[in-house]
């Protein structure tokens, strides 16, 4: 399996460009390809929590696009990484200035960012039943469990109830 071009994140039309194909005519070293051939490197720790939750579920992350690139400050890394299902995605983009950059799972339409996703106070401090319905990937569902508030506080661009 190889991702497109353009990844489809479950929000809408929103997509955003695959990383192997946008750097393949750059410097950069791309890898598309199983996860078990990927080295995290810094983001190993937040990949085996982000594993952790979804093992749980009975997923995995299965396939991951990925490009490594030369910043301003070193290596830039930018990947997307995604549950065979593609129920749950992951999205890493450094960008090319200081503090810049996202670290988000798209998940039932919404984007969360990761460090409230594999937090303590974010995955854990959902009932069971919110967790169950954020993982069916189910937008119409979530809303149905989430209140407004709560998913208010995941989604943090707050478009789950526009």
């Amino acid at each position: 399996m190889n991702f497109p071009s353009r990844i489809l994140v479950g929000r809408g039309n929103k997509t955003i460009p695959n990383p192997a194909i946008l750097f393949a005519d750059k410097d950069a070293v791309v890898y598309e390809g199983p996860v078990s051939g990927y080295d995290f490197k810094r983001q190993k720790k937040n990949y085996e929590k982000l594993e952790a939750i979804l093992n749980s579920y009975g997923s995995t992350l299965e396939h991951i696009a990925s490009a490594r690139y030369k910043g301003s400050r070193g290596e830039n890394t930018r990947f997307i990484v995604s549950t065979s299902d593609k129920r749950l995605m992951w999205y890493k983009y450094v960008g090319h200035s200081e503090l810049s950059g996202q670290n988000h799972v798209f998940i039932a339409g919404m984007r969360i960012k990761l460090s409230i996703f594999i937090k303590d106070g974010g995955w854990l401090s959902l009932t069971t039943r919110e967790r169950d319905a954020l993982m069916t990937g189910d937008r119409l569902f979530v809303k149905l469990i989430l209140s407004e508030k709560r998913a208010r506080w995941l989604d943090e661009i707050n478009q789950l109830w526009s």
